[in-house]
Formats: C-alpha cells, structure tokens, sequence
C-alpha cells in the first residue's frame, strides 16, 4: 500500500453536483501528497461548476479503507471544508474483525469529516440497494457484510499467515503459495462493489474486491454484471479473476478495461494475466487503459468519445518510479469543451506515459 498511486474517480452529475468514488493517493515524492493532489481535484471540480457558491459533493463513495482510497479526499475536505458541502457517504466498512492496517488514517479521515459535516448522510450499503442521485444510478452488487461470517472466523487465520507473508524474501521459493495463502482473508476483499450507470454509460467498480469470482459473479448474470467500463480489480495486482475478465470480453463487445496505480510486476507475473489483456482488441473496441504519468482520462456520458488531457508537471509523478504506472484519473463529463483541462497551459509532459493521449486539450488557465 504505501507506494506512490491512487484510486480517484468523479462523476459529474447532471445537477451540477458531483460524486467522488475513492480519493486516494499516497505519494508525490518529497511534497505532503495528500494535499497536493487534493487541492488539484478541489480546482478541477470547482472549474468545472456551473453553480456559483460552495462546491457540492452529493456523495462520498467509498470503497474500502485504505490509503490510497481515501487519503487524498480526507485531506480535500480539511483544507477546503469551508468551500464544500458533502451531502452523503456511501460505503459498508467492517469492524475489528477484519484487520487493517490503514485503520488509524482512516479514523483520522472519519473525524475529519464528523467535524465539519456534523449532518452528513450515511449510507450503509447492501447487496441489492439502489441508489439514484439525479442522473447516476448506483446498484450495490456486493459488500463485506454479504461474507461477515467468513470475515469473523478467520481473523486470526488472516493475521497469522499475513506476518508469515511480510516476513519472507520475494525471492524465496515459497513466496507466492505463502502470499496466496493469506490474501483469501485481505482486507481489499471487504471492497463495496456497484454498477453505476451514468446518462448513458455504465461501469462495473470492482474496487480492489479481487475475491469477487466466488463472492459475487456465481450470482449474477453476465448480461447483468456487462458495462461500458469495467474497473480491473486490485490495480490487476491478483490473478483471481482472470477467468471472470475473459468471460467478459469473450463476446467481443466493446469495453473499456481501466487499471489504476498498476505496478510493472502486475503485468508480468501471470501469463493468464497477460494473454488477457492481449486479447483485447481495439477494432472491436476493447481497450486496456493503464494509469500514466501524464494522462487524465475522461469518458463522455453519452459514450460518444474518450477524453484525454496532460497532467501538469506540477502534480505529475516525473521521472521517480519508473517502474509503476500510478494513476487513471476519471472525470465523467456531459460536454468535450475544455472537458480535461487540469492546469497550466506550460505543464510539461511526463515521458512516463505509456499511452499515446487520443484528445490533447491545452490549458486554457493555470492552477495555482
């Protein structure tokens, strides 16, 4: 976890609120993260408001507790409280059953937002439940309480083969059997998983819910579980789900495969992983998209068009970690003008980026 990456979506909805999925980040080398880029994402939402007055957040969603979900957005709302109105949060976290390491971070964030959103809504979400915020439906599809039972059992199960886990040498022979071993009782599987559809595009958020084969697709359709975007699971860290994600493309219909904050080892321990996300082919109008540098992703909600901008150097990771690819940074917009812009007309480009931009909108004013 503590690597540099995050999980950041927005949602612009039609009342001219906005939802935040996640909010994560967790390093800008030497500079504090968490401000830097939540300051980024207040300018960039607030530029981008038709309404004048407060930013409106209609919802908080959260899809579990960990750093690079929600540091990012805790930080937002402690140093512009006063320029943003939350309305709602959206998640089902579990209780000191399930360890987690990021726990003192994220109650640092909870009192953050108890503090100055006294009235906020909590929304504890369930398999099942429905929710519609103007024109964004969201159909919770899975959470951590839907397995409570695996959950309480296991606990000294989890802490026990996690420390034999963290004590051992990449290298060493028994590593991955050790590693497969303790993440059946990770914490990333208590990851709230919904369908959300917007105007007319869809996206299946799996989180880093990499257990959902045998917790979630056995009861579903894959007619019902199909979107226009399919968020890969864990930052495509896990091979759990290959079969799911070929059974998803087997059709041949278009689909959009997004991968935040994926490591280079993501892509290379696992043929399966790898024989996927070759198969993908742009003229059906599939697509593997990895979190770069230097790129901002944007997906129209009329599914008319992919929205691409350069990320400033500002608030771009540079040359640091040449080896991970940290960020897909999604902004759901009803219109292509000045859709992506996200900062200074002078930003320089990363040459960190791994995908050519299809859109290059410059800059038209600068984020100070």
């Amino acid at each position: 976890m503590n690597t540099p990456g995050e999980d950041t979506f927005l949602i612009h909805a039609a009342d001219d609120t906005w939802i935040v999925i996640d909010g994560g980040v967790t390093g800008y080398g030497d500079m504090d993260p968490d401000e830097r880029f939540s300051d980024a994402l207040f300018d960039f939402m607030r530029a981008r408001s038709r309404t004048p007055g407060p930013l409106v957040i209609s919802a908080w969603y959260l899809t579990h507790a960990h750093r690079d979900h929600f540091l990012a957005f805790g930080a937002l709302l402690l140093r512009h409280h006063t320029d943003v109105r939350l309305q709602r949060m959206l998640a089902n976290i579990p209780g000191g059953y399930v360890p987690n390491s990021n726990l003192p971070d994220f109650r640092h964030c909870m009192e953050t937002v108890r503090c100055y959103y006294p009235g906020v809504r909590y929304l504890k979400a369930h398999a099942g439940m429905e929710i519609r915020l103007a024109d964004v439906r969201l159909t919770v599809l899975l959470s951590q309480e839907e397995q409570i039972d695996f959950w309480v059992r296991n606990r000294e199960v989890y802490e026990r083969r996690w420390k034999d886990w963290k004590a051992m040498d990449r290298a060493d022979a028994d590593f991955r059997a050790c590693r497969n071993g303790y993440k059946l009782y990770d914490f990333n599987n208590t990851s709230l998983i919904c369908l959300i559809r917007v105007g007319e595009l869809s996206v299946l958020e799996l989180g880093d819910g990499y257990r959902a084969e045998t917790w979630m697709v056995p009861y579903y359709s894959m007619a019902t579980l199909r979107a226009d975007i399919l968020k890969v699971a864990h930052h495509f860290n896990n091979d759990e789900l290959v079969d799911f994600y070929r059974s998803y493309t087997a059709d041949g219909g278009p689909v959009w495969a997004l991968v935040p904050n994926a490591r280079y080892y993501s892509f290379c321990d696992c043929d399966a992983k790898r024989a996927w996300y070759q198969s993908l082919a742009a003229e059906r109008g599939q697509h593997f998209l990895v979190g770069s540098y230097s790129t901002i992703y944007g997906f129209r909600k009329d599914r008319s068009a992919l929205l691409t901008a350069e990320i400033p150097a500002a608030y771009s990771y540079g040359e640091q970690h040449p080896r991970s690819f940290p960020v897909v940074g999604i902004f759901f917009s009803r219109k292509s003008e000045n859709a992506m812009s996200f900062g200074g007309k002078n930003s320089k480009k990363s040459k960190n980026a791994i995908f050519t931009p299809i859109i290059v909108i410059d800059f038209p004013a600068k984020i100070c």
